[in-house]
């Protein structure tokens, strides 16, 4: 008889990883050569034959051997088939979360191809906002003033909402950017614990130009951290 395989513990994070150590599991009782009934077998012989012996000590050697062996046949066809028709079970749970694996993943490649929310709903936007989703697909922002669209018309909480942005309006001019990446901005900013406007400019990064203008019109200020007037920019 094969020694007790070593099973690892731990915590399985993830539908992945659970799936992993299934098949590991498998694959090493099918190297291994873990016989399972012969197992069983030996098991319930020998608990048959110390029961036996205890019941009646004047039994013979030869009578506790018959005796433990009818018990353990039937107690091993028994549980062979329990283990047979859990095995079963536990199989069909494995398939079954394979494919809702599957299916999620399959998902999700759709959803991100597909861009998120807002370009699915870029077929109930007027051309001029479709025009901007697609000018902030290739671009961190966008300068309005550069496009020729009216501000007025972008600043509207519906367009602003079905296309997941913010306005930031200064006298130099107006720009739109994706509200995820200006509420990172803001946290950046934010963090900035000095009085340093150049600074602040360093830390924005690719949106220095916006900060800058911000800057000008005194529309940004410092107090424990960098923040922007709430009235300098238009979000949904």
């Amino acid at each position: 008889m094969s020694e007790a395989m070593p099973v690892r513990r731990g915590r399985l994070t993830t539908l992945d990883d659970f799936l992993a150590a299934a098949k590991e599991l498998a694959r090493r009782t099918r190297e291994e050569g873990v016989d399972t009934e012969t197992l069983i077998a030996r098991v319930a012989e020998e608990a048959a034959r110390r029961a036996a012996a205890a019941a009646n000590p004047r039994l013979s050697d030869e009578d506790v051997a018959r005796i433990a062996r009818v018990v353990s046949e039937a107690v091993a066809a028994t549980i062979s088939k329990m283990l047979e028709e859990r095995l079963a079970a536990i199989n069909a749970g494995l398939k079954s979360l394979a494919e809702q694996l599957e299916r999620l993943r399959e998902e999700v490649r759709l959803a991100k191809s597909s861009g998120g929310g807002s370009v699915r709903s870029e077929e109930r936007l007027p051309a001029w906002a479709r025009k901007l989703a697609k000018l902030l697909e290739s671009s961190p922002y966008v300068r309005l003033h550069e496009v020729g669209v009216d501000t007025m018309l972008v600043k509207n909480p519906e367009i602003l909402s079905k296309l997941d942005a913010v306005v930031v309006e200064t006298s130099k001019g107006v720009y739109m950017l994706r509200r995820r990446a200006w509420e990172e901005l803001l946290e950046r900013l934010r963090g900035v614990k000095v009085r340093d406007e150049e600074e602040a400019v360093r830390t924005a990064g690719q949106y220095a130009e916006i900060v800058m203008a911000l800057m000008r019109d005194n529309l940004l200020y410092y107090n424990n951290g960098w923040r922007v007037l709430r009235d300098a920019f238009y979000a949904p």
